[in-house]
């Protein structure tokens, strides 16, 4: 008896894999993740620093205001200026530490889950097993970097 064809069940059918092909699938969905919580590091990192920045320039501004003397201006400014130059190389190294870190991890993590794909891959692909090719997947997926 031939079972009745509707759109979910060749859906469903399409999505059936190999398991080291789903697990190439799980993978890239893993390094997503990883990727999309790098951004928000990134994000809130960014906002961060653009609160304390506007908050300092605020304050800078109403102590500019308060000047009374060419001498205090000038004194304010300089003070402003030798903060603005050790916060930002300041954020930009935060920055660059968070991406190396991140990067660092969505690497290892992906080498690790690539490493298990690679090892299933053999085992699982339909019709290859007895047919002679084995040794020369095998040997092909060991080029592959890990």
């Amino acid at each position: 008896m031939t079972k009745p064809f509707s759109p979910a069940s060749g859906f469903l059918d399409a999505l059936d894999v190999t398991s080291g092909a789903r697990n190439t699938m799980v993978s890239a969905a893993h390094i997503n993740g990883i990727m999309m919580d790098a951004m928000l590091t990134y994000n809130a990192e960014i906002l961060d620093f653009m609160k304390s920045r506007v908050s300092k320039d605020s304050e800078t501004a109403q102590h500019l205001m308060a000047c009374n003397t060419p001498e205090e201006l000038t004194s304010e400014i300089g003070e402003y200026l030798s903060k603005l130059w050790v916060d930002y190389p300041s954020e930009v190294a935060k920055l660059a530490n968070i991406g190396v870190t991140l990067t660092g991890q969505a690497i290892e993590r992906f080498q690790e889950e690539n490493a298990v794909s690679k090892a299933h891959l053999v085992e699982d692909m339909p019709g290859i097993k007895g047919v002679g090719h084995t040794e020369e997947i095998e040997a092909s997926l060991a080029n592959v970097p890990v």
